[in-house]
């Protein structure tokens, strides 16, 4: 998370009283509009009281936009594209009082699909060509014949709407959560232990390594998918096979359950991805 240090904005319009000074240092018409962006995005969430959203940007606009909101005191950052190590990001502002965490990452993801084999660009072609902006648009992920697609949510459903499977055009598209993402270096940990039972808090516990009432607070507050399906009971059983997704934190596939042991309970193997 970033945090800003600077002076503060002046009452009235923050905008106009400090954009001057902030965008000074910099000529590049490309570099003035990614300034004059995220000056935009951190007056609306300073005067909203919300989180907001640049669009996609590479890494040298990003730094530019950083360079900026490190000039300006009462907003803190962060950068989200989807995955680890995603070239392309939103850099979300929000007030400096809110907490860490306060506000998801504003990023979905579509699976494209083709019958012939698709690549990451016609894959970005296909979804510009269905009316959806190249600012709205992150990385192109190939995996296992098919393109994944990071975009902002406004263009995941207007994908899915204009590309879906159902329509039977060249190429299609299906909405898939984050944590079912694929990408090249993605980090897979097999995870031993044991659990008091085969439920879902105990389980999702050994898995992403919190304490069952973390993991408990956060299935009430439907961060935690069990087979991609949104859970609400902590008590829920988890089965071989299942797959526990933690918002931001990756997905765990449970590869074998045994026992009881001698104490009465469950051995467990999970793989976590991410």
């Amino acid at each position: 998370m970033g945090e800003a240090h600077g002076r503060d904005w002046e009452e009235g319009d923050p905008i106009n009283g400090e954009q001057e000074r902030l965008l000074a240092r910099l000529t590049d018409p490309a570099d003035l509009a990614v300034g004059r962006q995220v000056l935009e995005v951190a007056l609306s969430a300073h005067r909203d009281d919300v989180p907001r959203a640049t669009c996609f940007l590479d890494p040298d606009a990003r730094a530019v936009a950083e360079g900026i909101l490190a000039g300006v005191d009462g907003v803190r950052w962060f950068a989200a594209g989807g995955y680890p190590g995603a070239r392309r990001r939103r850099i979300v502002v929000m007030p400096d009082y809110f907490p860490e965490g306060a506000a998801d990452p504003p990023v979905a993801a579509v699976r494209l699909t083709a019958a012939h084999q698709l690549t990451e660009r016609a894959a970005v072609g296909a979804a510009v060509k269905a009316g959806i902006a190249p600012e709205d648009i992150g990385d192109a992920v190939p995996a296992s014949g098919v393109v994944q697609l990071l975009v902002t949510p406004e263009a995941a459903s207007r994908l899915v709407s204009e590309l879906g499977t159902s329509r039977g055009g060249p190429v299609s598209a299906q909405a898939i959560d984050l944590e079912q993402l694929e990408w090249p270096g993605a980090r897979v940990r097999e995870i031993r232990g044991t659990v008091a039972s085969a439920r879902l808090d105990a389980v999702a516990a050994l898995a992403f390594s919190a304490s069952r009432t973390r993991m408990a607070r956060d299935i009430r507050a439907t961060r935690i998918k069990l087979n991609w399906q949104v859970v609400t009971n902590p008590a829920a059983p988890v089965r071989e096979g299942d797959v526990i997704a933690l918002g931001g934190r990756g997905r765990a596939v449970v590869e074998k359950l045994s026992g009881p042991t001698r104490s009465g309970r469950i051995g467990i193997t999970v793989r976590r991805y991410g």
